[in-house]
């Protein structure tokens, strides 16, 4: 249809309205009709209309995907969306149609259990109730349901090519450590971390984690980037996925720099308060003075965690629960050395 039989038309329809229609009607229509006469039409008729009558032309966003069981995956997004015919899924490279829709929340069924810590890559496309679409890509880790107890025992930020950073936990109680994660940060924000696989250790038991290239038999970051040396935060969470819970952690600083509170840099700062307002690490101000000092550690004087007799450990969440160990005190995957440095 040519422009001048399209305006020609507009005319008619508009001759014919006018006597009927409001005239705040007939000037929106007038919009519709100019906007018609040029390129993308649709695309801007649509988007116009939607704004004159008020309707969401935003697609839906992803809040956030989790492992509910080793047998379920809830997707959740920010608005509500449209029924199961509008949402596609694809689930570790495979299509499935195992799943419900209710409200904002796409729910995935599986017959056959996933693997405790595994990593699943997704892809979902989903609709909002006035037809707004998105498809995200995304992963998520399974959750593990009979996961062990552990704490920091031992530290070292301090290392050399001999004694490499290293970090020690403890089992408090039995289970597997499938998906638990040992980082310098939260899983959005962090330079190195050690996803521990699908293996049950016992309580008693001792795992030692390595951040740099290192003989002894332990398990590896994956960047081998190293620890912090002076300023830093270890964190010990329940799995890779955002939201994860802090099992436990450690804060520390040498405290000698004007800058973030002592720590030298706001991301540590920042992790630090995080910490802080999650009840895992008591207040103070400046925050690195509550911090484990770090000043005399080194690569052989490690951080070591307070215990009765090497097995039941204190865990107040505040830098009393460490000290510093004499040199060559170092003992991972042993017993700590309770012999305390005396500078």
């Amino acid at each position: 249809m040519s422009l001048k039989i399209f305006l020609f038309s507009s005319n008619i329809i508009f001759l014919f309205i006018y006597k009927y229609m409001s005239k705040k009607l007939i000037l929106y229509l007038f919009v519709l009709v100019l906007l018609c006469s040029c390129t993308a039409c649709e695309s801007r008729v649509v988007n116009t209309f939607n704004l004159i009558a008020n309707i969401d032309s935003t697609p839906p966003k992803l809040k956030y995907i989790e492992s509910t069981s080793e047998y379920s995956v809830e997707i959740v997004f920010d608005e509500m969306l449209n029924n199961k015919d509008s949402v596609s899924l694809i689930f570790n490279g495979e299509v499935v149609d195992n799943f419900n829709v209710k409200q904002n929340i796409v729910t995935y069924f599986r017959k056959e259990a996933l693997i405790p810590g595994e990593k699943n890559t997704l892809n979902i496309t989903v609709e909002d109730l006035n037809g707004n679409s998105t498809s995200v890509d995304s992963f998520v880790y399974t959750t593990n349901n009979n996961r062990a107890d552990v704490l920091i025992s031992e530290v070292s930020t301090k290392g050399t090519t001999k004694n490499c950073d290293k970090v020690e936990l403890f089992v408090t109680n039995s289970g597997s450590l499938a998906g638990i994660v040992v980082s310098d940060g939260f899983n959005d924000n962090y330079n190195d971390r050690c996803i521990l696989p699908n293996v049950y250790v016992h309580e008693g038991d001792f795992v030692v984690i390595s951040f740099k290239d290192d003989t002894m038999d332990s398990y590896k970051s994956e960047n081998k980037a190293g620890l912090s040396s002076n300023n830093g935060c270890i964190l010990v969470l329940e799995s890779p996925s955002y939201n994860a819970d802090v099992i436990d952690c450690l804060i520390y600083s040498n405290q000698k720099s004007e800058n973030s509170e002592g720590f030298a840099n706001e991301n540590t700062l920042n992790t630090a308060k995080l910490l802080v307002s999650l009840g895992m690490w008591e207040n103070a101000y400046p925050l690195s003075s509550a911090a484990v000092d770090s000043t005399l550690e080194t690569s052989t004087r490690t951080i070591n965690r307070k215990s009765h007799d090497n097995h039941f450990f204190i865990d107040r969440d505040t830098s009393e629960d460490f000290y510093i160990t004499v040199t060559s005190g170092d003992t991972f995957g042993y017993p700590n050395n309770q012999e305390q440095y005396d500078d």
